[in-house]
């Protein structure tokens, strides 16, 4: 459907939303850095985050830094009557556009995303 950020709740709230989402996804990454003892940072949002309502989840696409080179994460969060279902995808390629990486999840096979 539409995006996160242009479909639920009044402006402030949306932002308040993506503040805590960004910073909970950071938490996880330092913790992932000391339990590996490798240096891996937050490089950046490379598709913000979308809601699929009719399709029951959320993705959103960013860049990892580990030791200095560019990775995407791709998180899918598909939702049901009973919680969520977390899923990451990891592409090959570093250089994937908002609109292939978009296309990427809209185009995944309908067992994974629905129920």
């Amino acid at each position: 459907m539409g995006a996160y950020h242009s479909t639920i709740g009044s402006p402030i709230a949306r932002v308040v939303r993506l503040i805590v989402l960004l910073n909970t996804y950071k938490a996880s990454i330092k913790k992932q850095a000391e339990v590996l003892h490798k240096n891996i940072e937050f490089g950046g949002w490379r598709l913000y985050p979308q809601v699929d309502i009719s399709r029951h989840y959320m993705y959103f696409a960013n860049v990892v830094k580990w030791s200095g080179e560019d990775s995407i994460n791709v998180s899918v969060i598909l939702f049901d009557r009973y919680g969520y279902v977390p899923m990451k995808i990891v592409p090959k390629s570093s250089e994937l556009s908002e609109p292939q990486l978009k296309a990427l999840v809209v185009t995944l096979p309908p067992s994974f995303i629905q129920f």
